[in-house]
């Protein structure tokens, strides 16, 4: 069991846009972020920076949010249970 966290970076014109989306399609997104957990192999897990399943993350969250010439998810950063809070 991995205790993870995911942030999307998003222009700041489009981060209410994605937000409410989020909000929107909340079960859905976690249905398919799952799916991307269950189907990974075991050594995805330990990539010092996940950079495997950032990329397979990055590539759905685009797909979803970046449509019609609207760049939604620039970027995808996931942190699993380093237990360091940063900023807020």
């Amino acid at each position: 069991d991995y205790d993870t966290e995911i942030y999307l970076q998003v222009p700041r014109s489009e981060a209410e846009r994605v937000r409410k989306e989020i909000e929107r399609t909340r079960h859905e997104l976690r249905a398919e972020i799952a799916a991307i957990w269950r189907s990974a192999e075991p050594a995805h897990f330990q990539e010092p920076r996940f950079e495997t399943l950032t990329a397979r993350l990055e590539a759905m969250l685009r797909e979803r949010f970046n449509r019609s010439g609207r760049q939604g998810v620039e970027k995808v950063v996931v942190v699993s249970g380093a237990g360091l809070r940063l900023g807020r």
